[in-house]
């Protein structure tokens, strides 16, 4: 016997039950689209970010070299020295290691200066901790 078309939703050919519609994925309206934005701008800024991205150890050296010059110290030297004499020369780019010792120095260096300014180190008297308590030297 064939299928009853009005027996219902819950029977289907030989007294199955028939399964519910599947939806079909997106077969409902998209989302109302973005306001149009030209190709040209956000493609020329991905292209520059790239450029940028590609290209950090130059963008370093060109850094190490402007602090030596604004801040001429024998603290800033050395990474100077070192981009003039290893990291320009070295072909294509120098090996990991450099870019490690570079951290490395900046560390310690940073680390040493920020001791340097703590009130065991820089306090009058010395060694002493700062109190609010006036030290004189003199007879009163």
């Amino acid at each position: 016997a064939a299928a009853d078309p009005l027996a219902g939703p819950l029977l289907a050919g030989r007294g199955q039950p028939r399964s519910a519609p599947v939806p079909a994925p997106f077969t409902q309206r998209p989302p109302p689209a973005a306001p149009h934005i030209p190709q040209v701008a956000p493609s020329l800024l991905v292209l520059c970010c790239r450029a940028v991205a590609s290209n950090t150890q130059p963008l370093l050296w060109a850094a190490l070299l402007a602090n030596h010059a604004l801040d001429a110290s024998l603290l800033s030297l050395p990474p100077a020295v070192s981009v003039l004499l290893y990291a320009a020369l070295e072909t294509p780019r120098p090996a990991r290691a450099y870019s490690q010792m570079l951290l490395l120095y900046f560390s310690i260096l940073l680390l040493l200066k920020a001791a340097y300014q703590l009130p065991l180190v820089c306090a009058w008297p010395p060694l002493a901790l700062r109190s609010s308590a006036r030290h004189d030297d003199g007879p009163t």
